[in-house]
């Protein structure tokens, strides 16, 4: 049995979370940033637990459709040259996918991470 190394780089960010919230702490030990300040201007004491975790963003995914019903039964029913004059409105949404390692502390805002996986093939 031999064994091989396989090298991935992976991009690797700071995402950071504020929490309003009851979140349990055992994965936050430490990325947790507590502060508390005074707010001259409003005349208050402010207290704010920052969370820093390493992340890995996997996918982007857009989401196009039609923003109503009449929107939809233009795109399925209408000709192109009346499509031409009355062009369907869509609504877009836009989304990142991210791993979340808590774990891996980063000392920058970005960083690249060699992981070691094992491989082991019979011969």
């Amino acid at each position: 049995m031999e064994e091989k190394i396989i090298l991935q780089k992976a991009l690797w960010e700071k995402i950071r979370l504020y929490a309003k919230a009851e979140e349990p702490l055992e994965l936050y030990q430490d990325c947790i940033h507590p502060e508390i300040f005074l707010d001259d201007f409003a005349r208050t004491l402010v207290g704010l637990i920052k969370i820093e975790l390493t992340s890995q963003k996997l996918d982007h995914i857009d989401i196009k459709y039609p923003a109503n019903w009449w929107e939809a039964f233009k795109e399925r029913w209408f000709p192109k040259w009346l499509l031409r004059k009355f062009p369907i409105i869509y609504h877009e949404e836009h989304y990142d996918v991210h791993a979340f390692h808590p774990t891996v502390i980063l000392p920058d805002e970005k960083g690249v991470v060699v992981k070691f996986i094992r491989s082991y093939e019979e011969e």
